[in-house]
């Protein structure tokens, strides 16, 4: 089942992109080859064919592109199975800390051991 998605105003972008490099509509028109009323009308549109958008792109080096994410398939399940490897790390190295716990445990056992050995020869 696909994703709802929310698409952007492509022609709001192109504005902005515009404002932010101070560029007019009309610079843009003949950046891209098109008249002055095309290019306006380009970003008046909520949305316009990719060949268009990627000539935009090129002459006002802008990546609009980046507004139109897709999920490829599996990339879900790489993420998933990037956690799991590092939920397996996370537990090894804490088999590994209660391994040296118990064999520090088993020395102190021995330890008492001796110690209850010695106390009771020392009684008796």
């Amino acid at each position: 089942m696909a994703k709802e998605f929310n698409y952007p105003h492509i022609g709001t972008l192109i504005t902005g992109v515009l404002a932010e490099q101070l560029m007019t509509k009309t610079e843009l028109g003949d950046l891209i080859g098109m008249s002055q009323s095309n290019a306006i009308y380009l970003t008046n549109r909520a949305s316009i064919d990719v060949v268009n958008l990627h000539k935009i792109g090129v002459a006002l080096e802008y990546n609009f592109f980046k507004h139109y994410p897709i999920e490829e398939r599996g990339q879900e399940k790489n993420k998933e199975i990037t956690d799991l490897k590092a939920r397996i790390a996370e537990l090894e190295k804490q088999v590994e800390q209660q391994k040296a716990e118990n064999d520090n445990l088993k020395k102190e056992n021995g330890y008492l051991n001796e110690i209850n050995g010695l106390l009771k020869k020392a009684l008796h």
